[in-house]
């Protein structure tokens, strides 16, 4: 007789933790996941015995941090062109980014609580405050690989940012401020 280990090993683990407590399953919420190979050659498959694997899902670690990621920090907006030290005059797509702040046009977010979801993926739940008004906002941000675009979703709504450049947001000196050519 033939044991098939990684199979009953999987199975074992998935009862295990589906019986976990006798809680109802149907009151939990889906678990993001990444895949797990594991080999097809199950005996109660109908297809024919194949070296190609098959993915199994299996649940996806979320992280709690105090602080927004350093690669998310900066000052983004919509429009590269309006990237300067003035920015915050003129631009109202602007969005600067710090460690527990998000500051909009006319609103500051202060980070509550920040979830890494995975690589250049968060969610927070800030504490808002704009035009005298006080609210609680919930953000999921997303950083390109290139980290230049940040796209940030929020009831229903989504938005792409790009990153200013450093170099463009440092304000211009000029020889009357006391530098020397």
């Amino acid at each position: 007789m033939q044991h098939n280990w990684p199979v009953f090993a999987v199975t074992s683990f998935l009862l295990f933790s589906c019986s976990e407590g006798g809680e109802n399953m149907s009151s939990r919420e889906p678990l993001e996941s990444n895949a797990v190979i594991v080999p097809s050659d199950r005996p109660h498959q109908d297809k024919p015995k194949s070296a190609e694997p098959e993915l199994v899902k299996k649940p996806k670690a979320k992280l709690e941090v105090q602080v927004l990621p350093e690669k998310f920090h900066g000052v983004w907006t919509e429009n590269l062109s309006s990237c300067g030290p003035d920015i915050r005059d003129f631009d109202d797509t602007v969005l600067t980014v710090s460690g527990r702040e998000l500051l909009f046009w006319e609103s500051i977010h202060n980070l509550q609580s920040i979830v890494r979801n995975g690589p250049g993926d968060v969610s927070v739940v800030t504490a808002a405050m704009g035009e005298g008004e006080a609210w609680r906002g919930e953000f999921q941000m997303i950083l390109s690989e290139d980290g230049d675009t940040l796209s940030i979703a929020s009831e229903g709504s989504s938005f792409d940012r790009f990153r200013c450049s450093p170099v463009l947001m440092a304000p211009e000196k000029s020889l009357e401020d006391g530098q020397e050519e």
